[in-house]
């Protein structure tokens, strides 16, 4: 029991002490982040639970939608099960709290006369194999809104328990049968679904609780994961994909996005079936609507990523940076998405000139581009670029520029809206900006890699592939110049 972990504090202690609080409820299953919490006694997805102070210094939960409100003791007490008197009496070391025996329903229309709101379904958890029933959910509508209780079978009939974890998943006979199992958040939803002929099954407890279910029915099916169209709903099925790749032999997995039927927040299976039944569709034009529908979920996995990029490049989403000589992308196909190309050298051969004028051509194509320069500054370069519009080398000596002032002036004014555009790519310095300038540009360089300090500090962390290229050199030691362009 809970209560045995704090029989060694003071009540006035425990109930100041906000991180036992916090435990406790995280480790009775409750998404517990800062002081916001999903709370674990009601089907609550917002969350709308919390931890706060109250005026006489004591830490309380919290939760706005089933109205639990109470001190780490009070929820200690509902957890294990005893009277709040029981924990007062075990924390002053009195003799073991009696733990009042649940009452005892003989069948599933006592426990519905027993619950505290209109039932509105009983859904049944029957063992396949003994034809049995391992665990019940009742929803029922109460003044506060709509709420779950579970109840497990006990000799002589219920008790308003759940059964201990792992707790089974939901339609486990139809599942056996099916080849394909779709993935909800909900017995309503795995009922809809099978009015149209589709098997569905779910998880006890709700969002963020499949961890605490057996999803073993499903080892080595296909599965198609429905998430409801919100963060916790996807977040959900996130947590059933974990769980799924690990079965032996693992799910075949799929996961549909609910925003490409052009669903509302937060609405779902339920609510996209409504949908096509008021636009008096008949049964085979729903079913073959949810069919079309199940068929776009896209393959999750170890190899879905080979599945996405075949396909992104397929759509020219993924497409390799074009160089201005075609010879060079076709014969190295450089500049794939991703990547990292390293131009080497000996001095003087040309390297820096050769990346200006790929930078300069791509700047022109719409290309976005960062040129981080290691050597001089932006306007030794704008020079240098200057001089390949202009198609003037002279452009570059200062003796040439001396004796021919004209004809300089008139190079410069013919491609200074170029070099304005341009030189806001050459970047004289990346401290502070490094993850930024990698995530918004197609191209990235640096010249020359193995010439600064600051690669250690800005590129490392920021591309692995460089890190390893940079590390590889290193080790060579090359006699050679470098460029480092991350693609």
């Amino acid at each position: 029991m809970i209560i045995d972990r704090f029989t060694h504090r003071t009540v006035a202690e425990l109930k100041r002490d906000e991180n036992a609080l916090a435990d406790v409820l995280r480790e009775a299953g409750a998404d517990v982040k800062g002081r916001v919490v999903r709370c674990l006694f009601c089907e609550d997805k917002k969350p709308s639970a919390g931890i706060y102070q109250s005026n006489s210094g004591e830490y309380r939960y919290k939760c706005h939608q089933c109205q639990f409100n109470g001190s780490i003791l009070d929820v200690i007490a509902r957890l294990d099960g005893i009277s709040i008197d029981d924990v007062f009496k075990r924390l002053r070391g009195d003799s073991q709290p009696q733990k009042k025996p649940p009452t005892i329903y003989p069948d599933i229309e006592a426990l519905k006369q027993a619950m505290p709101g209109m039932v509105e379904e009983v859904y049944q958890y029957t063992n396949p194999k003994s034809g049995k029933i391992d665990m019940l959910v009742i929803r029922l509508m109460t003044p506060d809104g709509k709420t779950f209780r579970q109840a497990r079978p006990v000799s002589g009939g219920f008790v308003q328990q759940a059964p201990a974890k792992p707790w089974p998943i939901y339609n486990r006979a139809r599942i056996q049968k099916a080849d394909t199992v779709v993935v909800v958040e909900g017995e309503k939803k795995v009922h809809i679904l099978h009015d149209y002929g589709i098997t569905a099954t779910t998880n006890p407890g709700g969002a963020l609780k499949a961890e605490h279910a057996d999803w073993s029915p499903v080892a080595g099916k296909n599965v198609i994961l429905w998430p409801d169209n919100d963060e916790p709903g996807r977040a959900h099925m996130q947590q059933v994909e974990k769980i799924l790749q690990r079965l032996e032999p693992a799910s075949r997995i799929a996961i549909l996005e609910p925003a490409d039927l052009d669903m509302g927040h937060k609405e779902d299976v339920v609510d996209y079936v409504k949908q096509l039944e008021t636009v008096d569709n008949d049964k085979s034009q729903i079913q073959a609507a949810i069919l079309e529908f199940l068929n776009t979920a896209k393959p999750r996995g170890i190899a879905c990523g080979v599945s996405e990029l075949i396909e992104d490049t397929i759509a020219g989403r993924r497409e390799a940076v074009k160089w201005p000589w075609s010879c060079i992308g076709g014969l190295t196909k450089a500049l794939q998405p991703g990547t990292v190309t390293i131009v080497c050298g000996n001095v003087g051969a040309s390297k820096s000139f050769m990346l200006l004028e790929a930078a300069a051509y791509w700047h022109e194509n719409g290309i976005k581009t960062a040129i981080y320069q290691l050597e001089e500054d932006r306007d030794f370069h704008l020079l240098r670029c200057l001089a390949q519009k202009s198609m003037t080398a002279t452009i570059t000596d200062p003796d040439w520029i001396k004796d021919n002032p004209e004809q300089a002036r008139k190079l410069f004014a013919e491609n200074a809206a170029f070099l304005e555009g341009f030189g806001a790519e050459l970047l004289t310095q990346l401290a502070g900006q490094c993850e930024q300038v990698m995530r918004d540009r197609r191209v990235v360089f640096a010249n020359c890699l193995n010439a600064s300090q600051m690669f250690d500090r800005l590129f490392r962390p920021a591309c692995p592939l460089a890190q390893q290229a940079a590390d590889d050199l290193e080790r060579n030691r090359p006699a050679i110049d470098v460029e480092f362009m991350p693609g």
